[in-house]
């Protein structure tokens, strides 16, 4: 074999597909942008559709699925927003925005031991971003919200008393 046909060879086998690769991250991060333009002016369904394209060209971004899942999260779909934020923290298990997201959606899926279980954790992964993201008074106006749209939900009713009641930070 000459020199030159192995070179070809070689370019074919290790440079192609690495372009290849290339191309479809570069696909993955437009439809990225674009959930994330249609996400900003709440049209969360067409948000969804172009984070699920940029899962499909680059299933390996921690990002993408915790960005669908929002999407998910506004839309009301707590079980698939659930799956998807646990994706992302497979891939990075300390990844404050998915575990803070978890435990909202937990909260939703009234899994209350495992959303304070992932706030807990994101409370450990970065005090800062989980003390803005995470105040009293969005929890309270949250539950207030809830209980509101669910008046049966004794769960509700109680944990909205309790955060009324004692000394919690703000």
């Amino acid at each position: 074999m000459k020199l030159s046909t192995i070179h070809i060879i070689l370019t074919i086998v290790l440079i192609l597909p690495h372009s290849l690769l290339a191309g479809k991250k570069e696909k993955a991060d437009l439809f990225n942008k674009t959930g994330l333009k249609f996400l900003k002016s709440r049209q969360y369904q067409l948000a969804a559709q172009c984070f699920k394209s940029a899962i499909k060209k680059n299933s390996s971004v921690k990002y993408y699925y915790n960005n669908f899942a929002v999407a998910s999260i506004k839309l009301k779909n707590y079980k698939t927003a659930y799956f998807s934020l646990h994706i992302a923290l497979k891939l990075d298990p300390a990844y404050v925005k998915a575990l803070s997201n978890m435990a909202i959606v937990c909260f939703y899926l009234n899994e209350y031991r495992e959303a304070y279980y992932y706030y807990r954790k994101a409370m450990t992964a970065d005090k800062l971003y989980i003390s803005k993201r995470f105040t009293r008074k969005k929890a309270i106006g949250r539950l207030e919200k809830l209980q509101k749209q669910n008046p049966k939900n004794k769960t509700y009713k109680k944990m909205l008393n309790y955060l009324k009641q004692n000394n919690i930070p703000k």
